[in-house]
């Protein structure tokens, strides 16, 4: 049983539990978001076969059955909406998400991806474990002071700004910056933000790893952030061998078996990173380009299954 966590009607969700199927491999899609209005979860320490999800829908599985997770995304739960003290509704996420975390951590299965490498994997991280990994890195500025904000902008060179992390519920692209965005500056010290040299070119690459796979698609877009340019045309893309090694092993050293990685081609060629995902949108590109990511995600995840069985014979066998 492979269990994947995530809102039980996305479609990454269900495409790659279509993959297992085919496979012959069943799987779960928990639902944080129904805890604590219809979905139960019970723990015992002592007893972890008795450790138990149950959706609101019935449908539930033993923890002692998981082979492997999926944590595909993490959603907080959606606390009743007649709470509506703040406090109360906090002290509630923050008891669902305590008891998920501990629940998941504690079963001994391959997790796709651990919980402790998504929470290390921020953006200040990456872009200073890229540079270690060989990876080109724009010159960046990560600050919440408006004189070096304005030293940096100053500098020759178009300059993009974008924060550390969106919103919940909400995406906010990457902004070219303007002489207007100065009135804004006073609020820099409420929280830090990311002031970046942008790189030349028209050619933008989403590149999605899995496991040892590369999956790389390129389009082309006059915008400043190409993620939202939903008119360009996706083609695969062929990443030179040194462009893979070194996206390997800065994964790898990120301890992400999974990720999206957004980079730009300069004019010269030159392959520029820009951030990493552990929980990236995919689907869109698989449709689009015909590479089979899905089906990766699910090979993965059943590969790390018989693994841990395997590791688990070896054990008892001694």
């Amino acid at each position: 049983m492979i269990v994947i966590v995530d809102q039980t009607g996305d479609y990454h969700a269900r495409v790659v539990a279509h993959h297992l199927e085919k496979r012959g491999v069943g799987s779960f899609i928990a639902d944080i978001r129904e805890l604590g209005t219809g979905g139960e979860l019970s723990f015992w320490p002592a007893a972890p076969e008795q450790t138990e999800w149950r959706r609101r829908d019935g449908s539930a599985v033993r923890m002692s059955e998981v082979g492997a997770i999926w944590f595909r995304r993490l959603y907080p739960p959606e606390t009743p909406i007649e709470v509506d003290d703040r406090e109360e509704r906090s002290f509630i996420a923050r008891e669902w998400s305590s008891t998920v975390r501990g629940v998941f951590a504690s079963l001994d299965v391959p997790t796709i991806n651990p919980i402790y490498a998504m929470a290390r994997a921020t953006k200040p991280y990456q872009l200073a474990l890229a540079r270690r990994a060989g990876l080109a890195v724009p010159d960046t500025l990560i600050t919440s002071s408006s004189s070096r904000a304005v030293e940096f902008v100053s500098a020759p060179g178009d300059s993009v700004h974008k924060v550390i992390t969106s919103p919940h519920g909400r995406f906010l692209a990457t902004k070219l910056w303007d002489d207007c965005d100065t009135r804004h500056l006073p609020d820099l010290e409420l929280a830090p933000t990311i002031f970046q040299r942008r790189v030349g070119g028209k050619r933008e690459l989403r590149i999605t790893v899995v496991g040892d796979r590369l999956f790389a698609a390129e389009y082309s877009t006059e915008l400043v952030d190409g993620r939202t340019d939903m008119a360009a045309a996706y083609v695969r893309h062929d990443l030179p061998p040194s462009v893979e090694r070194r996206l390997l092993s800065f994964l790898d050293q990120l301890e992400l078996p999974f990720a999206t990685v957004d980079m730009r081609i300069d004019a010269r060629g030159e392959y520029w990173f820009l951030e990493a995902n552990n929980a990236g949108q995919f689907l869109w590109i698989e449709v689009r380009t015909g590479l089979p990511i899905s089906a990766a995600v699910a090979d993965l995840l059943c590969e790390s299954r018989v693994r841990q069985s395997r590791a688990g014979m070896n054990l008892m066998a001694r």
